[in-house]
């Protein structure tokens, strides 16, 4: 009973962490104030990031992820997790190791949901970007710049690709040069490649005054094509995916259901030295194994 209340305080984290997020994400943009052409990103207690170390890289993950709440807000619900976890396991005197491993199971919700959301965000940045350049593509054939045609586009468009360009076109409005704003835009999207093609296009375009047109026409072709043939091979891969989840499943969930159901089964042999052995010995080789079937199943359109 003590250990499912500690496996519930880890679980109970990991879904406190994702419902934050959720409710976080990015809507519509705001209109932008003249003295402050950046988003609001932060909540009341953000401004503390600055004094925390490795704050950058939260505030990064928050930037891919679209999150108006402070990233360490949802680091500080991931902590509470995991000291009330750890607390509850020296509480029932659990074993050291089963500690650590409940503290560092609820601290690691809130930097592996946010790196999800991450990527979730970016593959819907990359899978609109057709849409967003043909939209764009005939605007500037019709004789409008970048900029203008940018914020036409995003009018018209929904999801995060949308609210990046119109986050473009409200900087624009309070004063931020062009150029700034798209950068900062592909800055806020580290993962999403094709965002990045995107920008490169535009500003080149912008100082060569060449055909802009043709340029994203050309450019929505190709991701075009590379998405398709993406989405082909995900389909493709569906069997092995389900199949390498099932197989990386297997043994953390077999351990849990033991030590559930009979918890002395293990500890019986974790008292006996080579018992630790052969424990530590699985366990990593364990993570090895499921480390190696996700790197070999990561493909994703």
């Amino acid at each position: 009973m003590a250990r499912l209340e500690v496996v519930v305080a880890v679980v109970a984290t990991w879904v406190v962490c994702w419902g934050l997020i959720y409710l976080a994400r990015l809507g519509p943009p705001p209109t932008a104030e003249p003295e402050e052409p950046e988003w609001p990103t932060l909540t009341p207690g953000g401004a503390l990031d600055s004094l925390v170390p490795g704050a950058q890289v939260l505030r990064a993950l928050q930037a891919a992820a679209g999150l108006r709440v402070s990233a360490l807000m949802v680091f500080g619900v991931g902590a509470v997790g995991a000291g009330l976890a750890a607390g509850l396991a020296q509480e029932y005197l659990l074993p050291t190791l089963e500690v650590a491993g409940a503290a560092i199971g609820a601290l690691a919700a809130p930097l592996e949901l946010l790196r999800r959301e991450a990527d979730r965000r970016s593959r819907a940045l990359a899978s609109g970007l057709p849409a967003g350049l043909r939209a764009m593509s005939r605007l500037a054939s019709e004789g409008y710049a970048a900029p203008a045609a940018m914020g036409i586009a995003a009018e018209g468009l929904t999801g995060p690709l949308g609210q990046e360009l119109a986050r473009v076109a409200a900087e624009q409005q309070a004063g931020r040069p062009f150029h700034d704003a798209v950068r900062a835009m592909a800055r806020r999207a580290p993962r999403c490649v094709d965002l990045r093609l995107l920008v490169t296009a535009v500003l080149l375009s912008e100082e060569s005054e060449g055909d802009l047109a043709g340029l994203l026409s050309r450019l929505e072709q190709t991701l075009s094509d590379r998405l398709s043939r993406a989405r082909e091979a995900h389909a493709q891969t569906t069997q092995a995916r389900l199949q390498g989840a099932i197989l990386v499943a297997l043994v953390p969930a077999a351990a849990l259901l033991i030590g559930l159901v009979s918890p002395e089964y293990l500890t019986s042999a974790w008292e006996d030295p080579l018992g630790r052995v052969l424990y530590t010995g699985a366990a990593c080789w364990a993570a090895v194994g499921i480390l190696a079937v996700g790197l070999l199943l990561r493909s994703r359109p």
